[in-house]
């Protein structure tokens, strides 16, 4: 019992980061639609949930922070090398959303989740362009591939925890 004549909360780490990726996920899920309506990833948007969730994983401990940490550096660095490789095919904004999807996934989720982000994106793009839906000169929000990447991602490999 504590002074006030309450029971202490149990802290529950599963329950804990569950419920930040839903939020995370969620907030992901906002970015997309506004991504599709304007062909932006905003910024005022995205900064914030990069620096809540790597603020948010503090209570779960060193193992989670570095491994939410390092999954949000890995992930923005291997997108930042495409943008910067594909000379404007991808758009910088792509790179926020790879860190904040990199946060979310963990370092052990980065590698299936950009995997399933290029491979569905280059499957999508590909049926566009083939059924004259789009032209090469045409511009795909990119952020749908992140979010079903990272939903796919978590339903494979569970979230990082610890």
């Amino acid at each position: 019992m504590s002074a006030l004549g309450l029971d202490a909360v149990s802290f529950n780490a599963d329950s804990y980061r569950i419920a930040l990726i839903v939020a995370q996920v969620a907030v992901l899920g906002w970015i997309v639609l506004h991504d599709l309506r304007t062909l932006i990833v905003p910024n005022r948007y995205v900064y914030p949930a990069i620096a809540v969730s790597l603020i948010a994983i503090a209570p779960l401990g060193l193992g989670a922070i570095t491994a939410v940490w390092l999954g949000a550096l890995a992930a923005f660095a291997v997108v930042l090398g495409i943008a910067i490789v594909s000379r404007g095919a991808m758009g910088f904004g792509d790179t926020k959303v790879g860190a904040l999807c990199g946060a979310i996934v963990g370092l052990q989720g980065v590698v299936p989740m950009l995997t399933l982000t290029f491979v569905g994106g280059g499957i999508i793009s590909v049926g566009l362009l083939l059924t004259r839906i789009r032209s090469r000169s045409d511009a795909i929000a990119f952020t749908p591939f992140f979010l079903f990447a990272v939903v796919a991602t978590l339903l494979l490999t569970g979230p990082s925890i610890n």
